[in-house]
């Protein structure tokens, strides 16, 4: 998952927020809802809603597809079939967590003892979940923020450009999660939500350009489902490079 650019442009505008921030972390609720100071509960919770309202949308449509994907719960109703997805969600996502937690755990200390060896020095490059645990509440919103600005742009492209933007839920999740962070470190929650939608405008706009102009003749595919934020934002660089090579 490179998303390294989208991590430091929401650093960058998380500070836009950085007085009186407040991080996810510290966000301050009655003891009658301590639980949701569990990120588990609110990634559940925050999925339950989105998935709620996707719902809600479906059956308000009433179109053929809407009734084909409404149709996909079975004998459940949709609104508990989407409750049961947000919880499938939540445990992938813990999962993730606590394989970071055995990795960190486990695969640096040897690392580190065979580097120590070979490579004097040398630092040991991880994934971008490995920043998870640093504010799992702050990855929610940042996941939240790109999922608001996905739907946004989906609109607005598509309205006034002819073009489809397909959203991965991959960089959606792991990209904006990451500049969640640290957009979180810099302006606080409000930092955190910013940087989700800097990270679905990154991948939107990029999307758009790279596809209709830069790699329409060799892998648009790719850019669709596989295209990460590093991607798009370098790919404008390495097309002009080339034309000047051209020359």
């Amino acid at each position: 998952h490179t998303s390294a650019s989208v991590a430091l442009l929401g650093a960058i505008f998380g500070q836009i927020f950085a007085r009186n921030k407040i991080s996810s972390e510290d966000i301050k609720v009655p003891k009658k809802l301590g639980f949701l100071r569990d990120s588990n509960v609110v990634t559940a919770l925050t999925m339950a809603l989105l998935f709620f309202i996707g719902t809600f949308i479906l059956q308000i449509k009433g179109t053929p597809k809407a009734a084909e994907i409404l149709a996909q719960s079975g004998d459940l109703s949709f609104y508990i079939y989407a409750l049961k997805q947000s919880l499938m969600f939540t445990g992938g996502i813990a999962v993730v967590l606590l394989g970071v937690r055995m990795f960190i755990g486990e695969m640096v200390p040897a690392f580190n003892g065979i580097g120590s060896r070979l490579v004097p020095g040398a630092k040991p490059a991880l994934d971008c979940p490995i920043l998870f645990n640093f504010a799992p509440n702050a990855v929610v919103l940042g996941f939240v923020g790109a999922f608001v600005g996905s739907l946004l742009w989906l609109t607005l492209i598509g309205r006034y450009t002819g073009y489809v933007f397909i959203p991965s839920m991959i960089v959606i999740f792991f990209h904006a999660g990451t500049a969640g962070v640290f957009g979180n470190i810099t302006g606080g929650y409000k930092g955190a939500l910013l940087a989700g939608f800097i990270t679905s405008t990154v991948v939107a706009w990029g999307q758009y350009f790279c596809v209709t102009g830069f790699i329409d003749n060799t892998i648009p595919d790719t850019a669709l489902w596989a295209g990460d934020s590093d991607m798009f934002v370098l790919a404008p660089v390495i097309h002009l490079l080339t034309r000047l090579l051209a020359f």
